[in-house]
């Protein structure tokens, strides 16, 4: 018998007295009725109060990127519990690794110069991009970790967005102490994450240790993430807890946006071919539709976010957290839905580096020239517009255009980037190179050409290091792009002669 044995127990005959209780009760005769589908229930109102609460702190600390990429950090542990020690080991693994991660994450965020607490201003890429550096450091370990066991697309699949009916007695105890935790953590620190989140100033004068705040806030989200990780998988907590803003999280809402119209462009394939009578849809068509189908699904997302901006009460932040959640559900309903599918799931979400074809290359190459021409013609008021919109639209510049250019060329690469490393993993490419160097350019036209030369050099590791050691590639490589920037930020931090700046000294 193991220690939770007995809390297993306790619950399990807490639940099932609950559910005798509500058989008689009007209108509940089909919930509480049917055992197998009662302990899923319980689960979700759970996970739902739970997320609700910490879910205020969140919105009020303005922590909502960071909620994404705890999201995403504890996969490796998910991974790591269900292949080396069995589905019960899921919780414990996936709790040491989400401490691990908010630990990180706080640090690194400090590190990265951002004001804790505050709402996040136009100078805060550089916390943004170590935001997404850990998502995807993390996340690329648990690819990584569940392909170098096999064929585990039907498991990976489950693991990233769950099994909700499958939930047993000793998975709702877990996620009882989880939730429980987060919510001695709200309700501990709450008072100093109210002044905090409105006043940081203030909070710190106050006697509030900034930096501890900012580690039980992370901590809270990670018990979330983790209690409901085996119900709803990795991806669709997000919906819960992660509203997100900024140049990085709409990139980081795109790369979800992908994942159904990749499906959707896979099917039409399919059907392509049956009305051709060539039976299976050979891999050029395949590619070829896939990569329509990500770039189509991007415009009416693109457009929904835009227009959930305006419904006064969600803003920017809840739009992207919203066209986020429905892009990981909308692809993940379709891929059910069209069973079987010629391609497996993972790779719509990690990709194949290692099988891209010549559409594929093909289209790399117009992206890059067109890329190129626009920066090379444009770079000037592109950066003009990015470091001082009011004064390029004083100047009699047309704010349009220009961010109208940058969400082309976001999504376009989005679009390339899927083949090779999924629809998740393309964030690390796109904003970790830049980052790492951002601190130390003199230029932007030095960032401009020293960033991209940094990612290829990146991918290049990552492509050998994972043939070498037959290991996922995509993974592989957004790994290496995360400790790229890990390796920059420390070799700033010890330059400087301080590794871990204290947030809360004046």
């Amino acid at each position: 018998m193991t220690a939770m044995d007995p809390l297993t127990a306790l619950v399990a005959g807490a639940v099932e007295q609950l559910r005798l209780a509500l058989v008689g009760v009007p209108g509940l005769v089909p919930l509480a009725g049917a055992p197998f589908f009662f302990r899923p229930l319980v689960m979700v109102v759970l996970l739902g109060i739970v997320s609700g609460v910490v879910g205020v702190l969140v919105n009020l600390r303005g922590a909502e990127f960071s909620a994404e990429a705890l999201v995403h950090a504890v996969f490796p542990g998910i991974v790591a519990g269900a292949v080396f020690w069995g589905i019960e080991a899921i919780t414990p693994a996936a709790s040491t690794v989400a401490m691990i991660a908010a630990a990180g994450l706080t640090i690194l965020t400090h590190h990265s110069g951002r004001i804790a607490g505050a709402r996040r201003s136009a100078g805060g890429g550089g916390a943004e991009a170590g935001t997404a550096v850990v998502l995807t450091g993390f996340f690329s370990v648990g690819i990584i970790l569940s392909l170098a066991e096999g064929d585990m697309s039907g498991q990976l699949e489950a693991l990233m967005f769950g099994r909700l009916l499958e939930v047993t007695d000793a998975g709702l105890a877990h996620a009882l102490i989880a939730c429980f935790m987060a919510i001695i953590l709200v309700a501990v620190t709450w008072r100093g994450q109210v002044a905090y989140a409105f006043d940081p100033v203030g909070a710190r004068a106050a006697g509030h240790r900034l930096l501890a705040l900012d580690l039980a806030l992370n901590a809270a989200i990670a018990a979330v993430v983790v209690s409901a990780s085996t119900a709803v998988g990795t991806l669709l907590v997000v919906g819960a807890l992660a509203l997100l803003s900024r140049r990085v999280f709409f990139t980081e809402s795109l790369t979800h946006a992908t994942f159904p119209g990749a499906i959707i462009g896979v099917v039409v394939a399919t059907w392509i071919a049956a009305a051709l009578g060539h039976g299976r849809p050979g891999f050029e068509l395949l590619s070829a539709m896939l990569l329509v189908g990500a770039a189509l699904m991007c415009l009416p997302m693109a457009a929904l976010m835009r227009a959930l901006a305006r419904v006064e009460g969600l803003g920017p932040q809840s739009a992207a957290g919203i066209v986020l959640t429905i892009g990981s559900a909308l692809g993940y309903f379709l891929a059910g839905w069209f069973k079987p599918l010629p391609l497996k799931i993972d790779s719509f979400l990690t990709g194949s580096v290692l099988n891209v074809g010549r559409v594929d290359v093909a289209a790399v190459g117009a992206v890059l020239v067109v890329a190129v021409a626009v920066v090379a013609l444009t770079d000037r008021a592109l950066v003009f517009h990015a470091f001082d919109p009011v004064g390029h639209r004083a100047a009699g510049l047309r704010a349009g255009w220009a961010e109208g250019a940058v969400l082309v060329l976001i999504t376009s690469t989005i679009v390339v980037l899927v083949p090779a490393v999924g629809t998740i993993l393309p964030i690390a490419l796109i904003a970790a190179p830049a980052a790492a160097l951002a601190p130390s350019a003199r230029s932007a036209r030095g960032l401009l050409i020293g960033a991209p030369l940094l990612g290829a050099a990146s991918a290049l590791v990552g492509l050998v290091l994972g043939v070498a050691l037959r290991l996922s590639v995509g993974g592989m490589i957004a790994a290496i792009v995360a400790a790229v920037y890990l390796v920059a930020a420390c070799w700033r931090a010890i330059r400087r002669g301080s590794p871990v700046p204290r947030a809360d000294r004046p």
